[in-house]
């Protein structure tokens, strides 16, 4: 053999091995593909449930059962801050759009007897109905395609709100309003329906509504603490909604959020007894299969759920993972209920009495976790939190306002290894780009910390990057002059510089030889054998810190303890309490909440500017007869948010203007409600997410005094 093809031949092997070290390197970073167990699922629900509770993102109940067999229970936050009560599994919640599936309940057992056709006009079992409604079935009105208004957001409902003494007179304001289109012509979810629907109940079974759905309904499933009351009444163990001032002091929702027992909520239940509730419905003590299976067939189909969300009857149906999923939910103010039934047998019941809607979102959490096995969830609640604002905005816009997002969890990133493992988390993932990001972020929050060298001189070394992994470990070995490892892969990363640049002489020597297509190339065990392997990146144990009620059922799937950190190995000395320290770069502004913009590049607009609205209030408002009279003037503040579309959503008071009468705040809602559309807030040139919060004037003037107390002053 030639001298020069033996080197060449040399050369190739050199440059082979290099690539299979890569190859090999990589493959050990990467997550290995594999079934999870429940065990694993679990542990990550008990994870994502602790971090949002240690994050003040979520107070409630929560139960993951399968079989109707409860797997994992858990409780968090207080029920009642005024009285120190803490949330349990028999606390009592308003189960919001979920009493409307015991409404549709007893309007398919009343039809399983004859009593009712669900198809037939409901004028046949209502008297004095007027003629707009008369020909509407109770199948429009169990899939909302009857177009009845929703009375939650008529203005006449809140200003005779406290007037209301029975169903008649609910009945009575939604029956005053226009049809919003012909029955059957288009689906318009609306709570009125089940009013009406509840009305038929009395008239068909010859009992009043809430005696029907306890005698029939909930004492035939065995609730034993489930009832249904007045928004007034007094009810042991009940959850108050809640919502926090920008200095995280609590805010109870105002009483009368809780609504009337007539069809559409107000039934009150706890996790436990709801999770009664449908297993027997997977029987028959409670409905037939025929009646059962027209309860759960997608009748209607909302074509604006981005979920390809269908209606049965009380329930709604969708997909996931290959998995029906039967359910169910809502909330009144900031109290959140959701329930949902798998085809695979299992169960997640989620209440919440923080902020709006917050159930649906924990619910679907908890979905990811059990359904997913790539739904990651980082062990440290403050790695879960960026985890998630990763996903959702990117790291770029993380890093840039990394300082900002934790002053507003109002914790401290007082451990090194918090971003140490997030990043593992990312890298495994395959996102290195972030994991990299991160791993130089945490060099510049723990300057003085030899791992966060050692851990991004890793990860320069497992991208090929010699020159900054080298400088990394220089970094680290001036904080730890006689650190073994450090110095050990400073002579590897030399090496391999060198064995590089051997190679990519060998790779172009190789391009101008033809004739080596030939060669027979020896084995490649005796090079490996003499040349250093490249160490796998360490792995960190993490500080788990939580405060909650944590309900586990005989087992804790992970112990709540503080890990102290991994201690130097041996041959590693302890780092110098004196060196100078590496300057951070300081970080820039982000708005606390990972979902919703509070300031934009562009923030949205009424139609026609800040004049035009403030002309519509002016030209809308109608001052309260009560507040009027009792000369109540001040400003109410109506938070809510303008969507990508310029829909306003999760309308809410900020500031109500007293605690003592609710008319102007029920007013200032009513205003917002109608406005019109607005013009989206921008950011990055696309349409987002802003919350935005409106000051409403009321202030007392002949122009705006209310024409009722001129009727009553004329009587007088």
């Amino acid at each position: 053999m030639h001298k020069t093809t033996a080197i060449l031949m040399s050369s190739l092997l050199l440059l082979l091995f290099v690539l299979g070290t890569f190859n090999s390197s990589a493959q050990q970073l990467s997550r290995p593909k594999f079934r999870l167990s429940e065990t694993d699922r679990l542990i990550k629900i008990q994870r994502l449930l602790r971090a949002n509770s240690w994050l003040k993102q979520f107070s409630g109940v929560v139960i993951v059962a399968k079989n109707g067999e409860p797997l994992y229970k858990y409780t968090s936050g207080y029920a009642h801050f005024d009285y120190n009560i803490h949330n349990s599994l028999t606390g009592q919640y308003n189960l919001c759009e979920i009493t409307q599936s015991f409404t549709a309940l007893a309007i398919l057992q009343l039809a399983e007897q004859n009593k009712i056709d669900l198809n037939t006009p409901i004028s046949k079992y209502l008297s004095k109905l007027p003629k707009k409604v008369q020909d509407i079935t109770p199948h429009q009105l169990l899939t909302h395609t009857a177009g009845i208004v929703d009375y939650y957001d008529l203005p006449e409902y809140i200003d005779n709100f406290l007037r209301i003494q029975n169903m008649d007179d609910l009945i009575t304001i939604i029956l005053h309003q226009p049809i919003q289109f012909k029955a059957g012509e288009k689906f318009q979810r609306s709570s009125s329906n089940y009013v009406l629907l509840a009305k038929l109940i009395e008239q068909t079974s010859g009992m009043p509504y809430p005696n029907y759905i306890k005698e029939k309904i909930i004492a035939s499933a065995n609730m034993e603490r489930t009832d249904l009351f007045n928004w007034n009444e007094a009810i042991f163990n009940k959850a108050v909604g809640y919502s926090f001032d920008e200095n995280f002091h609590p805010e109870a929702s105002p009483e009368f959020w809780g609504a009337y027992p007539f069809g559409a909520d107000a039934i009150y239940s706890d996790v436990e007894e709801l999770l009664r509730f449908t297993e027997a419905l997977k029987g028959t003590q409670l409905l037939g299969e025929k009646y059962k299976k027209l309860m759960f067939h997608p009748h209607q189909y909302d074509e604006k759920s981005e979920q390809q969300t269908a209606y049965g009857y009380g329930w709604k149906i969708r997909t996931f993972k290959d998995k029906e999923v039967i359910y169910q939910g809502g909330y009144i103010d900031n109290l959140s209920t959701q329930v949902r039934l798998y085809s695979d047998g299992f169960t997640i019941i989620v209440f919440s009495n923080y902020f709006i809607d917050v159930a649906k979102d924990i619910a679907n959490k908890i979905e990811n976790a059990l359904y997913n096995d790539d739904y990651t969830v980082p062990r440290h609640p403050l790695a879960y939190h960026f985890y998630d604002l990763i996903e959702k905005d990117g790291i770029d816009k993380v890093i840039a306002n990394f300082d900002d997002i934790l002053h507003g969890t109002q914790r401290e990133l007082d451990k090194v290894w918090t971003l140490n493992a997030l990043a593992r988390d990312f890298y495994q993932e395959g996102k290195h780009n972030i994991a990299g990001q991160l791993y130089v972020l945490n060099t510049q929050k723990f300057p003085n910390e030899p791992i966060v060298y050692e851990s991004l001189g890793e990860y320069y070394y497992e991208q090929k990057n010699y020159a900054q992994s080298k400088v990394n470990y220089q970094k680290k070995l001036a904080l730890l002059p006689n650190d073994v490892r450090a110095t050990e892969m400073l002579r590897t990363i030399k090496m391999m510089e060198k064995n590089s640049t051997q190679a990519a002489i060998a790779l172009k020597q190789s391009a101008e030889t033809p004739n080596l297509s030939k060669a027979v190339l020896p084995s490649t065990t005796a090079t490996a054998q003499n040349t250093p392997t490249p160490t796998p990146p360490p792995t960190f144990n993490q500080n788990t810190v939580i405060d909650n009620n944590d309900t586990a059922l005989s087992f804790d799937l992970e112990p709540i303890e503080q890990t102290p950190p991994p201690k130097p190995s041996p041959q590693t000395p302890a780092a110098p309490k004196q060196t100078k320290a590496i300057k951070a770069t300081p970080l820039p502004n982000l708005p606390n909440n990972p979902k919703i913009y509070t300031v934009v590049s562009k923030m949205p607009e009424f139609p026609g500017g800040q004049a035009a609205a403030f002309n519509y209030l002016k030209e809308n408002l109608k001052y309260p007869p009560t507040a009027y009279q009792n000369n109540l003037e001040g400003t109410v503040h109506v938070s809510f948010v303008v969507n990508e579309n310029g829909h306003l959503d999760n309308i809410h008071i900020k500031k109500s203007l007293t605690k003592g009468l609710a008319s102007c705040d029920n007013e200032a809602l009513r205003l917002v409600r109608q406005m019109p559309k607005w013009t989206p807030g921008i950011e990055n040139g696309k349409p987002v997410k802003v919350l935005y919060t409106l000051p409403i004037l009321f202030r007392k003037t002949e122009a705006n005094r209310p024409a009722e107390l001129d009727n009553v002053d004329g009587q007088n």
